[in-house]
């Protein structure tokens, strides 16, 4: 999974929407850490950096993580750094459902 590109990839569209009187959101839905484009220490930083920037354009970031088991620190840490705020979730598919309420408080203007 190559998460910098998707990152950057909706940051542009964010960037040439035509859209002021709205929030940015990028919610990156993944099954585990970046492995693409390299190795998985570039492409954590790869990822670390386009989050950055996206943050710095004034989008908010929020990771959600799909696993049906627990995850460990350095994911966590990730997770953590790339997302708005600290704000990540870590659900699987049959309780993403639930994930919904919490994202309405960041999406509602």
């Amino acid at each position: 999974t190559n998460h910098a590109a998707a990152i950057s990839s909706c940051q542009q569209s964010l960037s040439n929407a035509n859209a002021t009187e709205r929030k940015n959101m990028i919610m990156l839905i993944t099954d585990g850490n970046p492995t693409e484009p390299d190795q998985e220490t570039t492409a954590i930083n790869d990822a670390i950096a386009a989050a950055i920037q996206a943050k710095e354009a004034g989008s908010i970031l929020i990771p959600v993580m799909l696993t049906t088991t627990s995850i460990d620190n350095n994911t966590t840490d990730y997770m953590n750094e790339i997302s708005s705020e600290g704000l990540f979730f870590n659900t699987s598919l049959s309780t993403l459902d639930s994930v919904e309420e919490s994202l309405l408080s960041k999406v509602l203007c």
